[in-house]
């Protein structure tokens, strides 16, 4: 059956990911959950190269179901989502046993301070060492969403009271159901900006590989601007979330925490 490799291989990769932020964890089960399909659609069928379409460039891609929109939790400037999940993805073969997921930080605690809107990055007067992108066409081009928020821990029982945690598990979206023509034809929200990363003396932390990551202390919480590029329409149509710690989007049954947290960045244009 198509879940039986498809999540071996996905636990796979969370094993060699150990040293990955969770956006790029994220990522990487996605891309192979993507080369499992493409594998178990061959096998079925030899002329079938599990390939959906190809770009106007000429590269193949793989259509991934878009994450669900039925289960889901809002909040506006002063609500606090938990950085913690916990669930379980079910196989269908019982030969297979399910597969836990833990992923976040047990006692970090995200809390939305507000957000802007800018034209574009150099209207919003950030310095550009937090950006990761460098194309001078989305620099003058795209809207940039510039969040504010603030992180608190609280160490669990046994844990450490300092500790770094990653900014990269927050990650830009929009709500397939407000999307339009015109924002499919634009960029989609994109969490590059970070304004606490790492400087490039910093004993610990690389600033490329650990770019989203950052220190915090139990009681001492810690405020970072956060900033996403997308196209006008986005922000013109209020269809700009940021996603804490996202879940894969997979075609398995799944159980636990799997409620997407949503921050509205903003929620006075709530439908």
């Amino acid at each position: 059956m198509k879940s039986r490799p498809i999540l071996a291989l996905a636990a796979g990769a969370m094993l060699l990911c150990t040293g990955c932020s969770y956006k790029a964890l994220d990522e990487q089960i996605q891309q192979t959950v993507q080369q499992a399909q493409q594998a178990v659609q061959q096998a079925a069928d030899p002329e079938d190269d599990g390939i959906d379409g190809y770009t106007d460039e000429g590269r193949p891609y793989v259509v991934v179901p878009p994450a669900p929109e039925d289960d889901m939790e809002i909040k506006g400037p002063g609500g606090s989502f938990s950085a913690y999940r916990v669930y379980t993805v079910h196989y269908d073969d019982p030969e297979f046993a399910d597969l836990p997921i833990e992923r976040g930080t047990q006692g970090l605690t995200y809390t939305l301070k507000g957000a802007e809107a800018f034209g574009s990055i150099y209207e919003s007067g950030v310095d550009l060492y937090g950006c990761q992108i460098e194309d001078q066409a989305i620099l003058e081009n795209m809207s940039f969403v510039l969040v504010e928020l603030e992180a608190s821990y609280t160490a669990p029982a046994g844990s450490d009271a300092a500790i770094i945690a990653d900014a990269g598990e927050l990650s830009g979206v929009a709500l397939q159901d407000r999307m339009t023509q015109q924002m499919e034809e634009e960029m989609y929200p994109a969490a590059t900006y970070f304004s606490l990363r790492p400087q490039e003396d910093d004993p610990d932390l690389d600033k490329g590989h650990d770019f989203f990551a950052y220190r915090i202390q139990e009681g001492e919480p810690v405020t970072f601007q956060l900033g996403l590029f997308c196209g006008p329409s986005y922000v013109e149509g209020g269809n700009v979330y940021l996603e804490v710690n996202e879940a894969p989007s997979l075609e398995q049954e799944m159980s636990g925490d799997t409620t997407r947290k949503l921050f509205a960045l903003f929620p006075e244009q709530e439908g």
